[in-house]
C-alpha cells in the first residue's frame, strides 16, 4: 500500500557513505548543527498510535506515503515528530524495525529530520480517559525494563543517522505516585540506557502531566533536569484548553462551544487584583434535609460599581454546616442594560478534568478533609465538588482562577448551578450556616498601568508559555513544544483558530522554541482530515483544512508558496501534488 516507498531492510539502517556527519546538538538554550543554530519546525505523524496493530497492518499502514514527507517540506516544516506504540515493538521486533527503517529512509530522502516519539509505552496506556487505561509501567519492574531495553535497541540501531533529530523518550507521563518521582526515576534510567549505546542524538525529556493516575499537576514541579548535557526539555501547549479542545469527543464531557480567540472578556489573573467588598451575587443556600440535584439561581443583578473589571464564580460555605453538599455544573450569564441575554460568560461542567482545577480556600488545618472531590457522584457524570461537616463559624469554599470573566459596569449577571444535599440540618445555635454559589467582583490596584488580569489574547498565551520557559532560563537549557494545536471546530465561523495559530507560532519563533504541530493526518485536529466523521483504517485523511493550511503556510513562509486545492487528493494519486493557492 506504500506506492512510493523505498525497499525495507532487515539490517541496521546506515547513512549513505558520502553523508557528512552533522548531528543536531544542544548548545546552551539552543539547538545547533555544524555550529549553526537550528530551529526544529515539525508536524506530528500520529501513526494510529492508539491502535493495536498487527505486524501486517503496521507494514501496510495507510497513515502516510513516502511523498507525504515531501508535502511536509512544502508546507514549510523541516521535521516530523514520529509517534510509535511500544507494543508494536514488543509484539514483533523485526516487523517494527522494517516499518521504522523505511520511514527513517523516506524522511531522509526528502530532507526531513525525524523525532522518534514513544507515544504509548509497552504495557501501558493513559492518553484517552474514555478508553481503558493501564499504568503497569509504574507497577511492574519487568514492563519498565522492557521499555528501557526497547529504547536502548532503537538508540543503538539509529545512532549513526543524522536525519534523526531527537529521541522523545515518553509522551505525557502520568504516574501513580503523588509527586511524580516515578517519572523522574524512569527518565534517568532511560537516559542512562540510551547513552550506553548512543551519544549522538538529543534526548527529549517531557514534563510531568499527572499523578495518582489522573492528569493534573497543581502545586507540583513539572520539569526536572536529567544527568545529560544533550537534552531538550519539553512541554505541550494547548492553552486555553477549553478553546483549543472545544467539542473534542475524547474528553469526558466535551465543551460544545469553547468561545473564540482573541476574546479579551475571558480573563486570567496575574496577581494584585483587589476584591470589592460587599459586592456579591449569591444563590439561595442548599435546602435542609436530603435533596437530589436541584438548580439554584441567583436571578439577575446589575453591577453598578464602575471600578469592577472582573468576576469570579465560586462555591461558598458559611459554617457551621452539618451534612454533605455536592456541587456541579456552574455557569454565569450576562445581560445588557436593556435586560437582553448576551450569553454565558463563564461555565464549568466540573467534569473529570475540570474538578482538578478547583481549589479549596479559607479552611483551617482541621478542615482539610471536609473539602474533597467526588469520583462517584455528579450531575450527569461521576464528578463533583464536596463540602461536608464544617463545625466552625467561618467562611470557606471552592474556586478556580480559570473562571474569571470580564465585567461591564451597568450589565447584569446571574449565577446558576446544581447542588445536592445529604442530611443538611441547622446547627442549633444562633448562627445559621449554609452552602451556596456566589460571584465575587474585583478591581485593579490603584495606579496599575497593566491591570491585574489578562484577556484571552496573545499576551495570555505568552504569559502561560513563560511558566514553562522559566525552567529553561533558570537552568540554561533548551525547551521545546512537541505538541500544540487546536481542533478543527476552532477554525469554523469567527472562532479565530487561524489567529491563535499565528500568535502561537510567532511566540515560539520569538523564544526560539523547537516545536511540532499536532497533527498532520487526523480526524479532528489534522492538517488533513477525513471526508467523513467515521474512522476507516484503510483510508487516510486526505481533505485539507484550508484555513489551517493557509495559516501554516503564511506563518512558516516556505521557499515555494503553494496551497493544496480545495478538492481532496485521492490516495491513488501522488499525495505530494501541491497546487498553487488560488
Amino acid at each position: 500500500m506504500f506506492a512510493a516507498t523505498t525497499a525495507h531492510t532487515e539490517a541496521r539502517a546506515e547513512p549513505p557513505p558520502d553523508q557528512k556527519t552533522s548531528f543536531i546538538k544542544v548548545e546552551g538554550r539552543h539547538l545547533v548543527r555544524n555550529g549553526r543554530r537550528l530551529m526544529l519546525r515539525a508536524v506530528n505523524f500520529s501513526n494510529f498510535y492508539f491502535m493495536d496493530l498487527s505486524p501486517a497492518e503496521l507494514l501496510e499502514s495507510p497513515h502516510h506515503f513516502a511523498a507525504d514527507f515531501g508535502r511536509v517540506r512544502e508546507l514549510g516544516f523541516n521535521a516530523v515528530r514520529f509517534a510509535f506504540n511500544g507494543d508494536w515493538y514488543d509484539r514483533d521486533r523485526n516487523t517494527f524495525f522494517r516499518w521504522l527503517d523505511r520511514n527513517v529512509q523516506m524522511s531522509n530522502d526528502h530532507g526531513i529530520n525525524l523525532i522518534l516519539d514513544l507515544h504509548t509505552p509497552i504495557g501501558s496506556f493513559w492518553l484517552d480517559p474514555t478508553k481503558r487505561v493501564n499504568f503497569d509501567i509504574w507497577r511492574d519492574p519487568k514492563i519498565q525494563q522492557k521499555n528501557i531495553k526497547m529504547w536502548k535497541d532503537i538508540a543503538a540501531r539509529y545512532r549513526d543517522r543524522e536525519n534523526i533529530a531527537a529521541l522523545d523518550i515518553l509522551n505525557e507521563p502520568v504516574t501513580l505516585d503523588e509527586t511524580g518521582q516515578q517519572w523522574r526515576d524512569l527518565a534517568g534510567k532511560l537516559v542512562s540506557a540510551i547513552r550506553e549505546v548512543n551519544k549522538n542524538h538529543v534526548i527529549i525529556v517531557g514534563a510531568l502531566y499527572g499523578t495518582e493516575g489522573q492528569y493534573g499537576t497543581q502545586g507540583l514541579e513539572r520539569h526536572f533536569l536529567v544527568n545529560d548535557n544533550n537534552a531538550l526539555y519539553d512541554f505541550h501547549f494547548y492553552e486555553p484548553i477549553r478553546y483549543t479542545h472545544q467539542s473534542a469527543k475524547w474528553l469526558e464531557r466535551p465543551t460544545d462551544d469553547g468561545g473564540r480567540y482573541p476574546d479579551p472578556k475571558v480573563l486570567l489573573p496575574t496577581g494584585g487584583q483587589i476584591l470589592i467588598p460587599n459586592a456579591r451575587i449569591s444563590t439561595p443556600s442548599v435546602v435542609d434535609g436530603d435533596s437530589d440535584w436541584q438548580l439554584y439561581d441567583s436571578g439577575r443583578v446589575t453591577v453598578t460599581d464602575k471600578a469592577a473589571v472582573a468576576g469570579l464564580p465560586m462555591v461558598v460555605a458559611r459554617g457551621p454546616v452539618h451534612g454533605t453538599v455536592h456541587v456541579d455544573d456552574v455557569k454565569v450569564l450576562e445581560y445588557d442594560r436593556a435586560g437582553n441575554l448576551i450569553g454565558e460568560v463563564a461555565r464549568d461542567p466540573l467534569d473529570e478534568e475540570r474538578v482538578l482545577h478547583w481549589y479549596p480556600w479559607g479552611q483551617q488545618n482541621s478542615d482539610t478533609s471536609k473539602f474533597r472531590i467526588s469520583w462517584d457522584i455528579g450531575f450527569n457524570d461521576d464528578y463533583s465538588l464536596v463540602i461536608s461537616g464544617l463545625e466552625r463559624n467561618r467562611i470557606s469554599g471552592w474556586s478556580s482562577d480559570d473562571n474569571f470573566f470580564a465585567i461591564v459596569p451597568g450589565h447584569s449577571y446571574r449565577i446558576v448551578g446544581r447542588l445536592r444535599g445529604q442530611d443538611i440540618r441547622p446547627s442549633g445555635g444562633s448562627e445559621r450556616g449554609g452552602v451556596y454559589l456566589e460571584i465575587d467582583f474585583y478591581k485593579n490596584p490603584a495606579g496599575s498601568s497593566r491591570g491585574a488580569f489578562i484577556g484571552r489574547t496573545k499576551r495570555l498565551l505568552e504569559h502561560k508559555m513563560q511558566e514553562s520557559l522559566e525552567f529553561g532560563a533558570k537552568h540554561n537549557v533548551p525547551m521545546s513544544v512537541m505538541e500544540f494545536g487546536l481542533i478543527g471546530t476552532a477554525f469554523k465561523g469567527k472562532r479565530g483558530g487561524a489567529a491563535w495559530l499565528r500568535d502561537i507560532l510567532e511566540l515560539l519563533e520569538k523564544h526560539t522554541v523547537a516545536y511540532a504541530y499536532w497533527e498532520y493526518h487526523g480526524d479532528t485536529m489534522g492538517v488533513f482530515v477525513r471526508n467523513s466523521g467515521e474512522f476507516e483504517f484503510a483510508h487516510p485523511p486526505i481533505r485539507p483544512n484550508p484555513k489551517l493550511v493557509h495559516a501554516l503556510e503564511d506563518a512558516l513562509k516556505p521557499p515555494h508558496k503553494t496551497m493544496i486545492a480545495s478538492d481532496p487528493i485521492s490516495p491513488k494519486r501522488d499525495p505530494s501534488v501541491l497546487l498553487k493557492r488560488p
